[in-house]
């Protein structure tokens, strides 16, 4: 089962990003477990999002596709982009519940240490005495906070 089978029972909205599938009455998918939109058809299951990459551009997509404003479910065609998993993953929008901020993360396990922050900028892990130097080279790297 293929993206174009899929896609020749869906209307889709690209500036509301809401479907209609032709094929069924009511079925415009359901959440997984992450909060993506997800279509059964045929025994198969496709992830909504990539579906509309597809009828959007005509071919699949070459990396993950990415919701620029972090809402799973906001398919709206300008809130969609084709890019590699590393790109995706600095727009991430999960803030640490410890530090109230995204990407940077309080050790608690290294007693005694003074400089307790950390946040990974390229693979590799920065620690910071303070939660604002941490901010600081995140805004500085042009990621999320």
């Amino acid at each position: 089962m293929n993206f174009s089978e899929v896609a020749k029972v869906i209307k889709y909205n690209p500036d509301t990003g809401e479907i209609v599938r032709t094929d069924r009455r009511n079925s415009t998918g359901s959440k997984d477990s992450y909060g993506y939109t997800v279509l059964k058809y045929k025994g198969s299951q496709f992830k909504l999002h990539r579906v509309i990459w597809f009828i959007m551009t005509g071919s699949e997509p070459n990396g993950v596709i990415d919701h620029i404003n972090g809402i799973r479910d906001d398919n709206r065609w300008v809130n969609l982009r084709d890019v590699p998993q590393s790109v995706n993953v600095k727009n991430t929008h999960v803030k640490n519940k410890d530090t109230g901020c995204v990407g940077i993360h309080l050790d608690k396990s290294t007693k005694g240490l003074i400089a307790r922050y950390t946040t990974k900028i390229n693979g590799k892990t920065h620690r910071f005495r303070t939660l604002e130097e941490a901010k600081e080279i995140r805004i500085n790297n042009n990621l999320n906070v």
